[in-house]
């Protein structure tokens, strides 16, 4: 399974839109906040694509802060961040993905593009659509090790 996960766009709709044309063979795209407006209009642009979303801090819809996704085995929780102070630890995060028995956590927010295990938890921020054009691939296949990409739009510098 090919997950896409997205973060921090900001308005940058046209490199959103970008990542997915990039990734049209993935089998899901997830959106962790701050740009869900431009990610549910690419969602409803191509209805034939899977999406999930959670909003961030700059989201001012009414919509869900977190969610758990479900994998070839694994449970990813999908979270902006911001409510676990990821700017300045990962510790309440990993706590609560842990109480949550979750074997991912994706986050965004800190618009730092990062890709680590805790203690065989994986913990993975996509960066930053706006800043660089950075965005996750997750490959999962059930019984293997989770591989992730960090990848960043054609031309883009860190």
């Amino acid at each position: 399974m090919k997950i896409i996960v997205t973060s921090d766009s900001h308005q940058k709709y046209a490199d959103l839109k970008e990542i997915v044309e990039l990734n049209l063979d993935s089998d899901l795209f997830i959106h962790l906040g701050d740009g869900m407006q431009e990610a549910m209009r690419i969602s409803d642009e191509n209805p034939e694509l899977s999406f999930a979303f959670v909003r961030g801090n700059c989201d001012f819809l009414n919509y869900i802060d977190e969610t758990v996704i479900e994998a070839e085995g694994l449970k990813l929780l999908c979270t902006h961040g911001h409510n676990y102070y990821v700017k300045r630890e990962l510790d309440t995060l990993i706590r609560y993905t842990r109480s949550m028995d979750c074997d991912v956590v994706l986050y965004g927010h800190t618009h730092v593009a990062k890709s680590e295990q805790h203690g065989g938890l994986y913990v993975i921020n996509p960066g930053s659509v706006y800043d660089d054009g950075s965005y996750a691939i997750i490959n999962i296949s059930e019984g293997e090790p989770l591989c992730v990409q960090l990848s960043q739009l054609p031309g883009r510098t860190q």
